[in-house]
């Protein structure tokens, strides 16, 4: 069944790059679905924001939550259509993702398929996977699957309470909440038809997971994956 949807931009800052906007912009979202872009703007860590995410999708009574990180920009418009229409024709499965890669001189794409087994390109065909994590940039979550969840701890976070999904003792909450998730049987996908790049907020720079370069023995040749 379709569902209604708030899009959390979770961002350190109330300033976004022109190209990440007109990204935003020109996201087709779908035949008739309401939805509500919600900016959560100066809450470090970024896993504290998605804590005040949920809470606030909650309130709003939607049936998805999608975490859109302001340095995340999809390669194609139906990105964001992709993963909502996937996640509606697939009842048991409680988080989808696109495929992002890390921020480096070798962007290699947050996708593991096995914990602690690295990278994974099991994606590269364009279809969905399962998956251990695929990060939560762009990252589409059933609500009710996840706050259907009771031993969740309790965090205040500017003088309120929330539940805390997200951990906020690290830097990087995508691992824990990948824990988070396999402990309590949240099925997670990743689907290969949903590419996004991540960009330097300061210099523009754009990362691709499509820039990593191989080698291919046969041809001896360099390629890209």
């Amino acid at each position: 069944m379709s569902e209604n949807v708030v899009i959390a931009i979770c961002s350190l800052t109330e300033n976004v790059r022109l190209e990440w906007a007109l990204g935003l912009k020109s996201q087709f979202l779908g035949m008739g679905r309401d939805t509500t872009v919600v900016v959560i703007p100066g809450i470090s860590p970024v896993a504290a924001a998605r804590n005040v995410a949920v809470k606030e999708a909650v309130a709003r009574k939607v049936g998805y939550l999608m975490f859109w990180d302001d340095d995340i920009i999809p390669q194609e418009p139906s990105a964001m259509s992709i993963l909502m229409a996937t996640m509606d024709n697939s009842p048991s499965v409680s988080i989808i993702g696109g495929v992002c890669p890390i921020r480096a001189h070798v962007p290699e794409p947050v996708v593991v398929e096995t914990k602690g087994h690295g990278p994974s390109y099991i994606w590269e065909d364009g279809e969905p996977h399962r998956v251990y994590m695929s990060g939560t940039a762009f990252l589409l979550i059933r609500l009710a699957n996840l706050v259907a969840i009771d031993d969740v701890p309790l965090v205040t976070i500017d003088g309120a309470q929330y539940r805390e999904y997200f951990t906020q003792q690290v830097q990087d909450d995508t691992f824990e909440f990948a824990d988070f998730a396999a402990k309590h049987n949240l099925i997670w996908l990743v689907h290969g038809a949903v590419i996004a790049d991540q960009i330097d907020r300061t210099t523009g720079k754009r990362f691709n997971v499509h820039d990593i370069k191989g080698y291919d023995a046969e041809s001896d040749e360099v390629i890209k994956q």
